[in-house]
């Protein structure tokens, strides 16, 4: 990344970016996931490629990064509901195996139970 003129982010060490003529391009990576921010198509375009040319990486449109499930009809949104249900999933053949969950309280859980 910095051999292609990424500088790495001071607060976050996996956060590479650049800047190309005004447009700005972000790359986040996370052990085997990586996610592309820009304000130019063209500038992701051919970091894609320089990715691609580097490294064995997949690089189509992102869906899903750190377990958040990104949709896009007008507008980007994020959510956590597959994983949520995925927990679920996991917990119930957890109880079906007769172990118990101990669930941790917290003061302001109370208001939720309703």
């Amino acid at each position: 990344m910095i051999r292609n003129g990424f500088t790495i982010n001071k607060c976050d060490k996996y956060v590479y970016s650049k800047i190309i003529r005004n447009a700005c391009i972000n790359v986040c990576l996370y052990v085997d996931d990586m996610l592309i921010l820009r304000t130019n198509i063209r500038v992701i375009k051919s970091t894609k490629n320089m990715l691609c040319n580097n490294f064995d990486k997949n690089l189509g449109v992102a869906d899903v990064i750190l377990e958040i499930k990104i949709t896009r009809p007008d507008e980007i949104s994020l959510s956590q509901t597959h994983y949520v249900d995925k927990m679920i999933e996991r917990f119930k053949e957890h109880e079906n195996k007769g172990n118990q969950i101990i669930f941790p309280t917290h003061p302001l859980s109370q208001e939720y139970r309703n």
